[in-house]
């Protein structure tokens, strides 16, 4: 019986686990312009919302309608937001733990979830207002929903087709997980009329994904600054970009040693079935699932990049679960306990390098220090002027909306239309051109340029040069620029 109540508490156990290890520190690191997209969204009113995911933005739409949510009940804030990921991940690690002792034993899901608590990829999406971490716990639930309803059926039904219809929802690229659990379904062989379920039900909710799926397609133009996959030395990259970014060259080579082991150790089950297990899936079926889950999203995205730029290794989020079930599968078998530990314990050690660094102050960007500056540089009536970004999806006021108190009482020149009234992911701006005679009068003026605008251009310096400003400071920091203007003396 003590054996059974243990059992019973691990999984809840991993997820107190999760909640200090990713919650920890996760307000330290400053905000960065993503993060600021979703603030700015919770921000703004339903319609205003609406109304811009109809231009920009759709593929983060119920995402942003659940941050508003989570805005109104607590406060649009960007660390309020983080915690809402860092509540997405422990809750991913409880499932895992959960999903993982099902397929195998305790000691197999223990190591799963603690091995997701300790992906760096993990542990970077505990701290992002952004909606990775709850697209990985959507995915979770998907495929527990999918290996109950192979087990019982009934009321799980209806779980699997609405987690899958909101995990495509939330973020589109969770729909690369479909050939995976198709796979999974053909070599566990259920009776036709589950089967017919099955293809109605997902292919309901594929329906209602549809929509919102040929939003963002039409709405493709926004992230043109991505690359496409030119070379095999990119594509084996992606491995490491997705899932243990700022790992040590050791802990990579430990993190593949580890999956390695755990590959050929379901590998070797399908050819003989080891004693231990549930017998829930089919042995093939479970290397299936968990191999897929962990190739088929990253590969798919990889090669459909080879001719069009869809790849980013922080889409792939979703997959971390799958890999976490690798990990797990190191603990099957004879000796389970002596090699969770040898598992759990070399990943503990190449997983606090990864995690320190997502907590670094400056790990996402400088804005902390940008909003220092304009705070010690700024005087009692000095004016703001923001360059127009060259980019539609970039914007120097980011500093603002992170810290408005840096900001407050000053004059944003060229401001024409704020994100409420826009229409857009951000403001528009007013030529500087058509702001000559606020120039003339302006006494003092603090100018925040950032990326492609950090730099004066030819324009801004004969204007503010005509206006009788001259630069008297300049502060350069990580991508950003800070520049006061005083007035020439007569």
């Amino acid at each position: 019986m003590t054996q059974s109540r243990n059992v019973r508490w691990m999984p809840w156990a991993v997820g107190l686990l999760a909640l200090v290890v990713g919650g920890w520190e996760s307000w330290r690191p400053g905000p960065w312009h993503d993060e600021i997209a979703t603030l700015t969204a919770a921000e703004r009113s339903w319609g205003a919302l609406f109304t811009m995911l109809h231009h920009v933005d759709a593929v983060h739409g119920l995402y942003y309608v659940i941050a508003k949510s989570w805005g109104i009940l607590w406060g649009p804030s960007v660390d309020s937001l983080r915690v809402l990921s860092v509540l997405a991940v422990a809750a991913t690690s409880v499932l895992l733990t959960r999903l993982a002792a099902s397929l195998w034993t305790p000691v197999a899901g223990l190591v799963a979830g603690v091995g997701f608590v300790l992906l760096p990829r993990a542990q970077w999406s505990a701290t992002e207002a952004r909606s990775y971490a709850l697209s990985a716990l959507l995915v979770t639930i998907v495929v527990v929903c999918l290996v109950r309803t192979l087990e019982r059926g009934g009321r799980w039904w209806a779980g699997y087709g609405l987690a899958l219809w909101a995990a495509g929802a939330l973020f589109v690229y969770s729909m690369l997980m479909l050939p995976v659990l198709v796979a999974v379904v053909v070599l566990q062989r259920p009776p036709a009329r589950w089967m017919q379920r099955f293809w109605a039900v997902t292919t309901g909710a594929l329906l209602g994904v549809a929509p919102i799926a040929l939003l963002t397609m039409g709405q493709r133009s926004q992230v043109a600054w991505l690359q496409r996959v030119t070379s095999w030395k990119t594509a084996l990259a992606g491995p490491a970009a997705v899932f243990f970014d700022h790992t040590r060259p050791v802990g990579l080579v430990v993190w593949g040693l580890l999956l390695l082991a755990g590959l050929v150790v379901l590998v070797w089950n399908t050819r003989r079935p080891l004693s231990e297990g549930t017998g829930l899936l089919r042995p093939a079926a479970v290397l299936t699932l968990v191999l897929g889950w962990s190739v088929v999203p990253l590969a798919t995205l990889e090669l459909v990049s080879t001719e069009y730029a869809l790849f980013y290794p922080r889409y792939l989020t979703l997959s971390g679960p799958g890999v976490a079930l690798l990990l797990g599968a190191c603990a099957v078998g004879p000796a389970a306990r002596w090699r969770a530990a040898v598992a759990l314990g070399l990943v503990a050690a190449v997983a606090y390098g990864p995690w320190k660094d997502a907590r670094r102050w400056d790990s996402k960007d400088v804005l902390p220090q940008v909003a220092a500056t304009v705070s010690s540089d700024r005087k009692p009536g000095d004016d703001v002027l923001f360059p127009a970004p060259k980019r539609s999806d970039r914007t120097p006021r980011i500093a603002m909306y992170a810290y408005p108190e840096a900001f407050s009482g000053m004059t944003d020149l060229t401001l024409k239309d704020s994100f409420e009234t826009s229409g857009q992911l951000w403001e528009t701006n007013l030529p500087l051109a058509s702001v000559a005679s606020r120039l003339a009068t302006a006494r003092r003026i603090i100018r925040v340029g950032y990326g492609t605008v950090q730099g004066l251009s030819p324009e801004e310096q004969r204007l503010l040069r005509a206006a009788g400003l001259r630069l008297t400071r300049q502060d350069r920091m990580g991508g950003w620029s800070v520049m006061v203007f005083d007035r020439k003396p007569q």
